[in-house]
């Protein structure tokens, strides 16, 4: 109780004397489930190292792309482009 109050001042929270208690009770069951937790029997295996048994599920690399070889058709279509480049609205002031 005394650790909540003095926690609360550092984060400038107000607790009500209630609020500190019903805190109190719900970090002592936190702790009490992660007690229970570090005495778990987990099969005596080798600890976790890793996740999950996925190496790399990303895809490979390809080369080239969709726009490859289009770019003048793209720029094209574009609303409003001066040369090669396509021009857009402003999005920050000057």
């Amino acid at each position: 109780m005394k650790n909540i109050h003095h926690i609360s001042e550092l984060a400038r929270i107000d607790l009500t004397e209630t609020e500190e208690k019903r805190i109190g009770a719900d970090l002592e069951h936190i702790l009490a489930y992660v007690d229970k937790l570090k005495n778990a029997e987990t099969g005596g295996g080798d600890e976790l190292i890793y996740g999950g048994s996925a190496v790399n599920v990303f895809r490979e690399d390809e080369e080239g792309s969709e726009i490859e070889g289009r770019e003048k058709e793209l720029i094209i279509e574009a609303p409003d482009h001066d040369g090669t480049f396509i021009k857009v609205k402003s999005v920050l002031k000057k």
